[in-house]
């Protein structure tokens, strides 16, 4: 990173990321939160390189004030998962002509992205590999994908309208 700015800008998305997470709805063993909005804000506005150090950052920060015992938490994945959707959200969205239509796209494969890390590591935690019977991946994707689709669209339909409305401020 070259510029205080852009050391700003990662700062700034790693703090509000984990801001993002301390608003929960719990509705299993996965809360709702709003940190994936962020995640997706951060891939929107932020080069690759920043988006990658803001979402390590906040992997950082998570880990320190909650202690390392939070690695062992269901949800854990999915901040795991949150550096390589920031990032690729970041590099796709880099390519000139990039339409409004391909943004959304590119939000939704970031948001696969999320669950493709966060589903095995949460079905790692909650069915250990000693259980004899392995992980319920219907019941896996149910509590930890299902339910939280309808949100995960909505969070991609208002990164793109908040990031339309703040990318302009970032260039200035």
């Amino acid at each position: 990173m070259k510029t205080s700015r852009a050391l700003t800008r990662t700062a700034l998305f790693a703090v509000v990321t984990l801001v993002a997470g301390l608003i929960r709805l719990p509705i299993g063993p996965i809360p709702l939160t709003f940190q994936s909005l962020a995640v997706l804000l951060a891939g929107l506005l932020l080069s690759t390189r920043e988006a990658f150090y803001a979402m390590c950052l906040h992997l950082v920060l998570k880990i320190l004030i909650s202690g390392s015992g939070v690695v062992f938490s269901p949800s854990f994945g999915f901040v795991i998962g949150f550096i390589p959707a920031a990032s690729l959200l970041a590099m796709l969205n880099r390519k000139p002509g990039t339409g409004r239509t391909s943004r959304f796209l590119h939000l939704m494969l970031a948001s696969a992205v999320l669950y493709v890390v966060g589903l095995p590591y949460m079905a790692a935690l909650l069915y250990p590999i000693s259980s004899m019977t392995g992980p319920d991946w219907i019941g896996v994707i149910k509590t930890g994908m299902l339910v939280f689709l309808p949100g995960d669209l909505f969070k991609a339909l208002l990164a793109l309208v908040i990031a339309e409305r703040v990318s302009p401020l970032l260039t200035q």
